[in-house]
């Protein structure tokens, strides 16, 4: 089984990008999560199938260890191309919560505790 430790970014694209030689519309940026994921992925015939196989192929499902994400989660690319779209889906267990998603205009950097409009303002102020 395959393990990995990553991060996970939330953006705003509405924003100017947070540092210079970034993505242009990339816009601000946080860590909106870190931890360690451990790759589920199996073809039919039950054998691990690599994250980066499964990627290309379109579906991936992994166990997240974060601060803020747990358990198990599936993500399928629904559409490809210039508009190319995927959903995350958290799978049923013992980490799932009733309550549904939390609010994007809430979330708050793994790293720092800053939000995504307080990152804008801070930048938008060191500007000038």
């Amino acid at each position: 089984m395959s393990h990995g430790r990553g991060t996970s970014c939330a953006s705003a694209s509405s924003a100017s990008p947070a540092s210079p030689g970034s993505r242009a519309g990339a816009g601000t940026v946080i860590v909106w999560d870190e931890g360690t994921y451990r790759n589920e992925t199996t073809g039919r015939d039950g054998s691990e199938v690599p994250m980066a196989e499964a990627l290309r192929h379109g579906h991936a499902s992994f166990w997240m260890d974060g601060s803020k994400l747990r358990g198990g989660y599936s993500l399928t690319r629904m559409r490809e191309g210039r508009d190319e779209a995927s959903v995350l889906v958290k799978r049923k267990d013992r980490h799932a919560a009733a309550h549904g998603s939390p609010d994007p205009a809430r979330a708050r950097s793994a790293r720092t505790g800053r939000t995504l409009r307080q990152v804008r303002a801070e930048s938008a102020a060191e500007s000038g």
